[in-house]
């Protein structure tokens, strides 16, 4: 027995290690460095200061708190400023030098600010908001942050966005980007419930994007449309080449989107992702589509494809409940993958290619087929 306890002791990293100190549940320890992660949280809710310790004891041992694993504090609707100690090197997925997705302190709808104690190597914070230690990336706006008449305005010295930097932030109706900030694809335009427009500051130097009828371009690409977007129709502009996972995702309020021009060559995942389109008709020059870009369209009656698509990617039209008409007016694809019209309930039926391929499972599960023929030898 005791050289049980004792090898246990000796093995300090031990995966999926938990042990509980004043609420907090801390995990993934390390001998070699004395470092753990806080990994949850299992307190009652906290009122006002939230302080993230520096250290944690385990069998008597002190660690550093080095990390913050992904979603191990979020849901605290009455902490108002959380406090992050010198210690801490890695947030989510986002360690120094990265950008990707902080993956915490969601759900905080009253988070103001952020405050990290000197000597942070990895993290800082500008007027609340959770930078990286140089200033230059903004890794987290708090949920709450003050929005004086609902615009917000990112800060001059941003450089780059974390994915999730935006992400469920209820108090912003106008967001003000400088154009020499890079914006990437998986940026979480689409969880800023009441945004309604994108403007864009003048900043020297470089650049990198541009508002252009309230939605966001990046050179030739397209960012991303407000969730808000005052109209029900939208207009890609004509010089577009590529429209962004995500772009138009939950603009529920957009009935109609228009390709101003023949030059968009690919799709990004969940691209018009519960989106309010009733049709959409896809231009010869797209080649690319990414998984899911129509998932849970619920009003998407309608679906044309002008040109020729290898594929139709996972979950491309599932749950589009409305659908009930899919054309192709170059070669259907010859590919479905998984759950690719899962749910399209109204769909009666469908123009299959004589060399069709299901690369997948329920493809067609639980869609409003009456009579339906399989080509030869596909089933």
């Amino acid at each position: 027995m005791k050289l049980i306890k004792s090898l246990s002791l000796a093995l300090a990293l031990v995966a999926g290690a938990t042990a509980a100190h004043a609420d907090f549940v801390y995990g993934n320890y390390d001998n070699g460095p004395r470092t753990c992660s806080i990994v949850g949280w299992t307190g009652s809710t906290v009122t006002g200061v939230l302080t993230i310790p520096s250290t944690a004891t385990y069998n008597g041992v002190s660690y550093s708190v080095s990390a913050i694993a992904s979603n191990a504090i979020e849901n605290m609707p009455t902490v108002t400023e959380i406090v992050i100690p010198s210690s801490v090197m890695k947030i989510g997925e986002v360690s120094r030098n990265t950008i990707a997705n902080i993956n915490n302190f969601n759900n905080c709808p009253n988070l103001k600010k952020f405050t990290v104690s000197g000597g942070n190597v990895f993290a800082s914070t500008s007027a609340g908001l959770l930078t990286s230690a140089d200033g230059g990336t903004l890794y987290r706006v708090p949920e709450g942050v003050s929005c004086p008449s609902t615009i917000f305005e990112i800060p001059s010295a941003i450089k780059y966005l974390s994915s999730d930097a935006l992400s469920g932030v209820s108090t912003i109706a106008t967001l003000r980007i400088p154009t020499s900030v890079n914006v990437g694809a998986s940026v979480c335009f689409y969880n800023l419930p009441k945004l309604r427009a994108i403007e864009t500051i003048e900043a020297t130097g470089v650049k990198n994007i541009e508002a252009r009828d309230g939605m966001l371009y990046s050179y030739n690409a397209l960012v991303a449309c407000p969730p808000k977007y005052s109209s029900t129709s939208v207009t890609i502009q004509a010089s577009c080449d590529m429209i962004y996972a995500n772009a138009f995702r939950n603009c529920k309020d957009i009935k109609v989107v228009i390709f101003g021009g023949n030059n968009v060559t690919s799709i990004g995942e969940k691209a018009f992702a519960n989106s309010g389109i009733t049709s959409i008709t896809v231009p010869t020059s797209v080649n690319v589509i990414g998984d899911a870009i129509c998932y849970g369209c619920s009003d998407l009656t309608t679906v044309s494809f002008r040109g020729s698509i290898n594929s139709i990617p996972a979950r491309t039209f599932e749950n589009c409940t409305s659908l009930y008409q899919v054309t192709y007016n170059g070669s259907a694809p010859k590919a479905l993958m998984q759950s690719a019209f899962k749910g399209c309930s109204s769909l009666a039926d469908y123009p299959f290619n004589n060399d069709i391929a299901f690369e997948g499972d329920s493809v067609f599960a639980n869609c409003g087929f009456v009579n339906l023929t399989f080509p030869t030898g596909k089933l």
